[in-house]
């Protein structure tokens, strides 16, 4: 997407000279073209090395099987009544205004159906598992929560 941008500035350079006096215009339009092509390459090369030091991408064909299945909870069980909502707007209240949890642990999933609250999605570690498990269960009730975060393992 960046060098997407990068490249539609480019052009707009380009595109800009067209229109400007001869001589002074292009010679700026050049430079400024040769610049935001520059800086488009750049990019791409930063893009690239984060990619190679993340290691292989990402593979959640076996996670996007599991949500397919009926008795999964994913964010389409959400229930409507005011008091699922409100249960779910006071525990993601409280996971991210949590300043200790990762920015990972800030966006579980976080279900509620009949006032059975799921939790799911990926952490750094136990702790952040254990932390908003208890934001949970101290809105819904230590029996009204279901734990299915998954901690990430570490290299």
């Amino acid at each position: 997407m960046k060098n997407m941008l990068n490249a539609l500035s480019a052009l707009a350079a380009i595109a800009g000279c067209a229109h400007g006096s001869k001589s002074s215009t292009r010679s700026t339009g050049q430079g400024e073209a040769a610049s935001a092509a520059s800086a488009s390459e750049e990019a791409g090369q930063r893009e690239a090395a984060s990619a190679q030091s993340m290691g292989q991408a990402a593979d959640n064909t076996a996670v996007n099987q599991r949500d397919q299945q009926a008795s999964t909870t994913t964010p389409l069980d959400q229930g409507e009544s005011a008091r699922d909502v409100a249960l779910t707007k006071m525990i993601r209240a409280s996971v991210v205004a949590n300043d200790s949890l990762s920015f990972e642990a800030k966006n579980v999933k976080i279900v509620t159906q009949n006032g059975k609250v799921t939790l799911r999605g990926p952490v750094k570690s136990k702790e952040e598992s254990q932390t908003i498990e208890r934001s949970a269960e101290e809105a819904a009730g230590v029996d009204n929560v279901a734990n299915q975060l998954e901690i990430e393992q570490s290299e």
